[in-house]
């Protein structure tokens, strides 16, 4: 049976995976670290949801802010950078891509890119959207970005069937900066619906002119703290700080996401500084990277599906 995960809720209660980094290396508005106590792993019964902005360690320890470049080591390649096409390492998504609200630490979701929402009725749902927005390629973000997506979000078929739960002929977009949708019954989790990947916004000019969903998905642009610079096959995804962002300025350059995909060359490349964090770290490798002198563990518990 296909196992598909909630790629939304990834994103601040990451993944239920062990991640390993050098302790002056961490991408600005992530998760900080726990330090590790150098014990042995507890069994999956022990893990817990961290606490809402849970930090062990002051951030002075943790980030090396004069640090130009972060590099992260995956274990695979994505398909594709298009957030409406299903993968299963969105690394490099989560800082390019943002959607109308987002997950916060604790599990709680506030606004990102509507700074307010409200429910009209059982079914319908108002957003008002930030005026300050723009994307990679310098369009400024409306409401009629924000409907492309939806619909173009409905018309991918593994995208459409996570979110059978909206009407998609019920979007509507009366000005520039609001946007309504519908549920097609009354829905609980449909703030949770909205944090999926899939309903990332992004630009209809930059998916026109990027000629197909094949080459978009190459040349991503969104709205994110790190716009796309390169895509080497097989090696790496290079993305760097994008200045007008509406947000709170990253605090490192650049981000390279290496794709290793042998565990143990993980570890070993982590361990010389060849890379900053290692998404995930193989079982056999967790108390050699939890007892080293320079690396750090950190766990995360994800919810999924």
């Amino acid at each position: 049976m296909e196992e598909k995960m909630s790629k939304n809720y990834t994103k601040l209660l990451i993944a239920a995976l062990l991640a390993a980094l050098v302790i002056t290396g961490l991408l600005a508005g992530c998760a900080k670290p726990v330090e590790s106590s150098g014990e042995k792993p507890p069994k999956d019964s022990d893990i817990t949801a961290p606490d809402s902005g849970v930090i062990k360690g002051s951030e002075d320890e943790i980030i090396d802010t004069a640090k130009d470049t972060i590099s992260i080591a995956v274990d695979r390649e994505p398909a594709s950078l298009d957030p409406v096409i299903y993968v299963t390492n969105w690394n490099s998504q989560d800082q390019i891509y943002e959607g109308l609200v987002k997950y916060e630490l604790d599990g709680s979701i506030s606004p990102c890119l509507a700074e307010s929402f409200e429910q009209v009725d059982d079914v319908t749902w108002k957003f008002k959207l930030r005026e300050d927005v723009y994307f990679h390629n310098g369009e400024h973000m409306t409401s009629a970005d924000v409907l492309y997506s939806f619909k173009r979000a409905m018309s991918y078929p593994q995208a459409a069937a996570v979110l059978s739960n909206l009407d998609p002929e019920s979007f509507e977009a009366p000005d520039d900066y609001t946007f309504i949708l519908k549920t097609k019954t009354p829905y609980a989790f449909i703030l949770q619906n909205l944090c999926e990947t899939y309903l990332s916004i992004t630009n209809q000019k930059a998916v026109e002119d990027a000629g197909s969903p094949e080459k978009f998905g190459r040349s991503p642009v969104g709205t994110g703290a790190y716009k796309f610079v390169s895509w080497t096959a097989g090696d790496r995804i290079t993305l760097t700080k994008f200045d007008e962002y509406w947000g709170e300025q990253a605090k490192v350059q650049n981000v390279v996401v290496k794709i290793i995909t042998e565990a143990t060359t993980r570890t070993i490349d982590l361990e010389s500084g060849g890379s900053d964090i290692n998404w995930v770290v193989a079982s056999e490798d967790y108390e050699r990277i939890a007892n080293g002198d320079k690396t750090n563990v950190l766990m995360y518990t994800a919810g999924s599906y």
